[in-house]
């Protein structure tokens, strides 16, 4: 005959031997998850970094094409100053009409 004693030990035995299968279930599925996970992970990274190389590349470009444009047009003044006040009284008075509507 069992005792409550023994009635709850067998008890508390499976339930241990429960939660040490479910907790060994769980380790697996996690250890599958991120197994799979893993090489997206990588690729997500990957193209990330590419990305950025690539934006930082696309950045220092178009910083490069500002420089020369400023370049050009120092030296567009520098050799043309009547020209340029020419065309900087025309875009005023054009600008200044188009504001007076």
């Amino acid at each position: 005959m069992n005792t409550p004693t023994s009635t709850a030990s067998m008890i508390e035995g499976d339930i241990d031997r429960t939660v040490a299968r479910a907790t060994s279930k769980a380790h697996e599925t996690v250890d599958r998850v991120a197994a799979s996970v893993t090489p997206v992970v990588d690729r997500m990274r990957s193209s990330a970094e590419s990305a950025t190389h690539q934006l930082q590349s696309t950045a220092h470009e178009l910083m490069e094409s500002r420089d020369q444009w400023m370049q050009d047009a120092r030296n567009y003044v520098k050799e043309r100053p009547l020209t340029t006040i020419g065309v900087t009284a025309i875009v005023a008075l054009l600008v200044g009409r188009f504001w007076a509507r």
